[in-house]
């Protein structure tokens, strides 16, 4: 109903910053939202991963994933509902209903894999507690919002099963874009990615940074900050590579994160990868970190040994082909384990 006695908080809006194609029309209560849809989906080659999101449901949902609606009951009185083209499974004449497939076999904070050269946007799960941006590989999520402004008198919003987490008439949408990146330069820095001042900044990051040098080089890495308060969903693990499937060098988490660091690649190629975690409330717990670059001349490297921990916590040694120095030992946490 367009009544422009209503306050601003019971309006329809976007949140601050919104991704979406969104446009407010009328006295700002009326939503005016576009959507892109796939028709031509082919052989089924590759299955959602287990995690915890939702999709847009088109008559029929993907494998291992559930149904589920939202009902909007709209306003009775200047009703301008107009729909076309494609659309999500559901209905849409005076009152709207769309229905949706939801991933509910995992954790929202184990990152899973999607093609991230473009931005997208996944939906929130209501199988979470507080709305929440499933963690994607190589890509950075903002929270965001709308806010529907649907009948007054005797509303009859409602929900089915598993959908899009809700809040009232405040609906949660999750934003991605990729957050990795190369460099080539003989030198060079770089950061992490700037820390959620609110729930409503990017949350959980999985980055990664590729250092590719000349063949004739390898890489020297140090740190002007470092801070990785906790190994709860939290590291920095630095690869003797391209990618994460080199040797790992180090896992940096809690006591062993130090500005001390330097590392040493054994090829013309270093690859770091970052989990900040979640969104911190104390800026003490705030993952950062401030990373420096050199290229050095290709040296050969003779085997040392370094510290490590063993599965009883207790200290072994072991051989390896050193290319990581460091005055703080490269531990890898029981916490922060390969595959967890």
């Amino acid at each position: 109903m367009e009544n422009s006695d209503k306050s601003s908080s019971s309006r329809s809006r976007v949140s601050s910053g919104s991704h979406m194609d969104v446009t407010l029309v009328g006295n700002k209560n009326d939503v005016n939202r576009t959507f892109c849809m796939k028709q031509n989906t082919g052989t089924q080659t590759r299955f959602w991963p287990k995690g915890s999101y939702c999709i847009y449901q088109n008559q029929g949902c993907p494998k291992d994933m559930k149904s589920g609606a939202v009902y909007w009951d709209d306003e009775n009185d200047y009703n301008r509902n107009i729909n076309g083209g494609f659309l999500p499974y559901g209905t849409q004449d005076q009152n709207t209903a769309i229905y949706y497939c939801c991933q509910t076999d995992g954790n929202w904070y184990d990152s899973i894999e999607l093609p991230v050269s473009e931005p997208f946007h996944l939906l929130t799960s209501s199988s979470t507690d507080t709305p929440k941006c499933q963690m994607v590989k190589w890509a950075l999520s903002y929270l965001e919002y709308i806010v529907f402004d649907t009948e007054d008198t005797n509303n009859r919003d409602a929900q089915k099963d598993v959908h899009l987490f809700l809040d009232g008439e405040k609906k949660y949408y999750c934003y991605y874009e990729e957050c990795h990146r190369t460099m080539t330069g003989l030198s060079g820095s770089f950061r992490s990615h700037k820390a959620a001042v609110n729930e409503m900044d990017p949350r959980s990051q999985y980055c990664s940074w590729l250092i590719t040098l000349a063949e004739t080089y390898n890489v020297s890495l140090s740190f002007k900050e470092l801070t990785i308060p906790s190994c709860k969903d939290t590291f920095l693990r630095i690869y003797d590579g391209s990618n994460n499937t080199a040797p790992l060098l180090g896992t940096y988490c809690g006591s062993n994160a130090s500005t001390e660091i330097v590392v040493l690649s054994s090829t013309n190629n270093l690859y770091i990868v970052s989990n900040s975690g979640s969104y911190a409330r104390s800026a003490k717990n705030t993952f950062t970190f401030h990373a420096q670059y050199n290229a050095e001349n290709l040296t050969e490297f003779q085997p040392s040994k370094l510290p490590s921990v063993g599965n009883n916590g207790s200290s072994v040694s072991k051989t390896v082909t050193i290319s990581a120095i460091s005055t703080t030992p490269a531990i890898l946490p029981l916490c922060c384990s390969e595959g967890e």
